[in-house]
């Protein structure tokens, strides 16, 4: 249970004891009525924070799920962790492209380290490759 979640909790209950006080308890009611107006302000203030992408000033409300904001991220123009991802994507392609200059691996196939291996190339461009492919793929 969040925050938000516990004080809206506390406030329930206690519209529910106050309707269960009978006018005679007037010090409890009185002292429900208090407590009341203190946590809808502390629920207020809850609800009021949010975390900001510095990047781009996007708002989320605190508690948002955490692969929203994964997400934001990745796709946040301004954010360099998703110009690095765009980057890698693009670095990847033209590895890919190289290595099918360098072999026989025709369009339509995957590029793998089982079709490098295939190859008929000498043994230090299959090296050489094999390295650049096992770091771009993380293999």
């Amino acid at each position: 249970m969040n925050r938000i979640q516990h004080l809206e909790a506390q406030i329930a209950d206690l519209h529910r004891e106050e309707g269960i006080l009978q006018d005679c308890d007037t010090r409890r009611k009185t002292e429900v009525d208090k407590e009341l107006y203190y946590l809808n302000i502390e629920l207020e203030k809850e609800r009021s924070k949010v975390l900001t992408c510095v990047y781009c000033g996007k708002e989320y409300p605190m508690g948002v799920p955490s692969f929203e904001l994964q997400e934001h991220i990745k796709s946040c123009s301004k954010h360099p962790l998703s110009k690095a991802l765009a980057d890698n994507r693009y670095l990847k392609g033209l590895l890919e492209a190289m290595i099918r200059a360098f072999t026989n691996i025709r369009d339509g196939d995957p590029v793998t380290e089982e079709a490098i291996k295939l190859q008929f190339v000498t043994r230090r461009q299959t090296e050489t490759l094999l390295e650049a492919y096992k770091a771009a793929y993380d293999c």
